[in-house]
């Protein structure tokens, strides 16, 4: 069960819901690709070499048992997490498309199995894989732009799903998928092109790592200034962590959080809250549940901090605000 303005959503129920039909199965595909085509910009085309060498190895005759296997399984469980993330998730966020992160882990295992391919197989072996992961990441980016946009968000709060997009780009507002794959696979086709030379030139064995080592190195350094540090900062800001002081549980308090707070601010809450469920409401509507001690409330823009809960019952205080975050604390 996920936290959400509404309350919860089951996950499960989702991916259930979503493969209960043709068309539910088709759109999983075409999402599960995005994710693929994020597995291939994120290692900079490396890790797509490192799938397909995968994949062909899982079928092809004459093959290893056990490197049969081992490419079956890897192969195998990429594909049902890109699956299953995208069924589990709701299909109108642009980040079901084209989040990288559910296969971070096996991004990592294709790169190494990508740059082995490049530093040990024949020139045609490394080009047909080339050919094959560029034509592939063309039709899944086509795929990502025609369902999320033709860019993705790379604004404060959104670079932690695209940042490689951003650093491709350069572009940290918007990244376009467009400049993003061309951009990937103008990389990949550097390291092809090293790659090949160093079968005559040993030394290019060391330029060649030493370029993608350098491309992710800069990415590391980009990422961290302009997401780590800048996204710090805003979170001090708005105060996200004295609004988890200012409600000051006590051991069998519970808290109860308005439905039009910021999802950030929730979702902070929910992890800031460890000694009791955070619980959602909709003031408008409804009291506080029964047995909450704090309720954190929406700041109105313009407005004192009182007109944050005009219905407030008696009791009833105000103990913390901060007018950036735009929340309320209350206590009783």
């Amino acid at each position: 069960m996920s936290p959400y303005a509404e309350g919860t959503r089951s996950l499960s129920g989702q991916l259930l819901s979503t493969l209960e039909s043709p068309y539910g199965a088709i759109h999983m595909a075409e999402m599960a690709s995005g994710q693929l085509w994020r597995l291939v910009i994120g290692s900079w085309g490396i890790a797509g070499i490192g799938l397909v060498a995968a994949a062909i190895a899982a079928v092809r005759g004459g093959v290893r048992t056990d490197l049969r296997v081992m490419a079956s399984l890897s192969v195998g469980v990429t594909i049902l997490i890109a699956c299953t993330a995208s069924a589990a998730l709701p299909p109108h966020q642009s980040l079901t498309w084209a989040s990288g992160r559910y296969l971070d882990g096996m991004t990592v295992a294709f790169f190494l199995v990508g740059a082995a391919v490049l530093l040990q197989a024949r020139t045609r072996t490394i080009l047909s894989l080339a050919a094959c992961v560029a034509g592939l990441t063309v039709v899944a980016a086509m795929t990502v732009a025609v369902y999320a946009g033709t860019s993705l968000p790379t604004m404060r709060g959104k670079r932690f799903n695209f940042g490689e997009p951003a650093v491709l780009t350069q572009n940290w507002s918007h990244a376009s998928v467009l400049v993003a794959t061309v951009a990937a696979l103008a990389l990949l086709a550097v390291w092809v092109y090293f790659a090949i030379l160093a079968r005559y030139m040993r030394v290019l064995t060391y330029v060649l790592g030493a370029g993608v080592a350098a491309v992710s190195l800069v990415a590391v350094v980009q990422l961290t200034a302009y997401c780590s540090v800048a996204d710090n900062a805003w979170a001090q800001q708005m105060g996200m962590s004295q609004m988890a002081a200012a409600d000051g549980l006590k051991p069998g308090e519970q808290i109860a959080v308005a439905s039009d707070i910021s999802g950030i601010l929730r979702l902070a809450q929910t992890f800031e809250v460890s000694s009791t469920q955070v619980r959602f409401f909709n003031p408008a509507l409804q009291l506080p549940p029964a047995g909450v001690a704090v309720v954190d409330m929406a700041w109105p823009a313009g407005q004192p901090a009182l007109t944050s809960w005009p219905e407030a019952p008696p009791g009833w205080r105000v103990v913390a605000a901060n007018r950036f975050g735009s929340w309320v604390v209350w206590r009783r």
